[in-house]
């Protein structure tokens, strides 16, 4: 599959973040879970042994109203009796609303039925003292109030110890979510680390490793050396532009070799042409010798002129293929010099796909900052639950303060106090250690974005040395434009030449025709002879020229290497 430069680097960040979101969920369901089982123990058993206490201590205050009112007969016990028995019932119905397990409900019914047996009897014996039957109220109260409290006290203790087990319970599950939690957040914080680093690593020298041989093999390039190629192809942008510039040097190979052919052609067919224009003056001393000895030799004079003819259609030919092989190259090199802007134009391509991958990296960059503030608001939540606890901790503390102002009646709620103190302090704990927790994430955080940071100046680099390469293109560019200029004057010069050996050609019919009329004159044929060798020095000037400019242009093309 292709996946773009930009694309790897969002999809290792995103690995990242996903990850430390993972942590941050788990994080908050940990606490959640907590807060759940505090808040059962805080609204369900720690209430349900305080109900559980109110009915010791109202029927307890309700027997002291019935002995008060068995020994005096005065109305304050009455009224005192009456009192504490409703403030009994109003307990056991709070129990009963507070009991959320089978076995709480069973226990609740029993002391709920003891105390119904209780009321009964007190109220029997309230109604024996009102009618003076004061020795029967006693034994009454001796032999069925006193057990019937006594068995009450004894259901309503089983109720707190319920109470107390199931609050145990309970912080053992607290203990046991916390320990998990930081095992988990632990595991995942290291993933997290570990990940990111491979992800840098991983994703920076994919990024470089093809760029510095792109530059390195840009810069061969560019000095002249044609042989080279980029060996490393990929599937993302960088290997779009290694494929691209591999084809332009293939293309820029073959357009040289052209120009290097051309050009020895082109030094050859101006030998051949100085040569000819050497025959073609020799042959004009002859004609010249001929001339002078018109009586004498006028058939010598005819075969001279026309050997001096086919030589200047021979110079003919030379020129004209000069210039096709000029033209030939004209065209090569304006290939080269749309190959090499090809080139340029897919580096300027390549610089803004990589400008592109840096804003990416920023806004990866920004999710990972926003993820560090997140973690700082987890922090502050871990403060509130260490306030709450030490409130909590607070409100122990004066519970077992007013336990132990009430003696023994007070003694459960005592103890429900201390292992509330003791709940408070292990949830400061746990929110100690939750707090150095996420102050390890921030730093883990932190470490992912100076990673991140690394590899956003990887790709700047990178920006750079592409841009290296373009003006690397540029230069080509320049010196294919500098050849094509030489090539065109190469053109226009054989074009001249081509010109002016026809010129000599009409010269040479010219002087078949004099030959062919000698007896109209020595005079024309002398004129007609001077135009020759005119023409031909001109030759002789245009052919030195290009032979100068074939030298040229292979000084020029020699420093590339194919």
């Amino acid at each position: 599959m292709k996946l773009k430069v930009g694309t790897r680097i969002m999809l290792g960040f995103s690995l990242i973040v996903i990850l430390l979101v993972i942590v941050g969920t788990i994080s908050y369901s940990s606490f959640n879970s907590v807060e759940k089982l505090k808040d059962k123990i805080l609204e369900q058993n720690y209430p349900g042994v305080r109900a559980a206490e109110a009915i010791l201590s109202g029927q307890a205050n309700q027997g002291l109203g019935l002995r008060g009112f068995l020994l005096t007969g005065q109305e304050q016990f009455n009224a005192n009796y009456e009192r504490y028995k409703k403030d009994c019932a109003d307990a056991i119905q709070r129990s009963v609303e507070l009991a959320y397990t089978p076995e709480a409900h069973e226990l609740i019914k029993k002391a709920d039925g003891l105390s119904t047996q209780y009321d009964q009897v007190g109220d029997k014996i309230m109604a024996l003292k009102k009618e003076g039957k004061d020795e029967e109220a006693f034994k009454l109260m001796e032999n069925q109030a006193a057990p019937l409290m006594d068995q009450t006290r004894l259901a309503v203790n089983e109720i707190i110890n319920l109470k107390e087990k199931q609050m145990g319970e309970m912080s053992e599950q607290i203990d046991t979510s916390i320990s998990r939690a930081m095992l988990i957040i632990l595991i995942m914080t290291g993933a997290s680390f570990v990940l990111s680093i491979l992800i840098s690593v991983v994703t920076g020298r994919s990024i470089t490793k093809p760029v510095a041989q792109i530059a390195e093999v840009t810069q061969q390039v560019a000095q002249g050396d044609l042989t080279k190629s980029i060996t490393h192809i990929g599937n993302d942008e960088l290997g779009d532009l290694a494929k691209t510039f591999n084809n332009m040097v293939m293309d820029l190979r073959s357009v040289v070799r052209q120009i290097i052919d051309a050009s020895h052609q082109l030094a050859a067919a101006s030998e051949e042409l100085s040569s000819s224009s050497e025959e073609t003056a020799a042959a004009a001393e002859q004609v010249a010798k001929t001339i002078n000895d018109v009586a004498s030799g006028a058939t010598a004079q005819t075969k001279s002129v026309n050997e001096a003819s086919a030589v200047l259609d021979q110079l003919s030919l030379g020129v004209k293929q000069v210039a096709e092989n000029a033209m030939a190259v004209n065209n090569s090199s304006n290939k080269a010099r749309n190959a090499a802007v090809s080139g340029q134009e897919d580096a300027s391509l390549a610089t803004e796909k990589m400008e592109q991958v840096q804003k990416s990296s920023a806004a990866a960059a920004q999710t990972i900052e926003e993820l560090r503030m997140g973690s700082e608001k987890i922090g502050e939540i871990v403060d509130v639950i260490k306030g709450i606890a030490g409130q909590t901790n607070l409100l122990a503390l004066n519970a077992a303060i007013e336990a132990a102002r009430a003696g023994e009646q007070g003694r459960g709620f005592a103890v429900v106090a201390e292992e509330v103190r003791k709940l408070a302090e292990e949830s400061r704990t746990s929110a100690d250690t939750i707090a150095k927790l996420i102050n390890n994430i921030q730093i883990g955080t932190a470490k992912a974005v100076e990673a991140m940071n690394s590899g956003a100046t990887e790709v700047e680099e990178g920006v750079r040395t592409v841009q290296k390469s373009m003006d690397a293109f540029t230069m080509i560019n320049k010196e294919i434009l500098g050849v094509s200029e030489q090539v065109e004057q190469v053109s226009a010069a054989s074009q001249q030449m081509a010109a002016g050996s026809g010129q000599v050609v009409m010269s040479m019919k010219n002087i078949e025709k004099i030959s062919g009329q000698m007896d109209a004159g020595a005079q024309e044929v002398a004129a007609s002879i001077e135009e020759q060798t005119a023409s031909m020095e001109a030759v002789a000037s245009q052919a030195e020229e290009l032979a100068k400019l074939a030298e040229q242009l292979q000084s020029t093309v020699a420093k590339f290497q194919v």
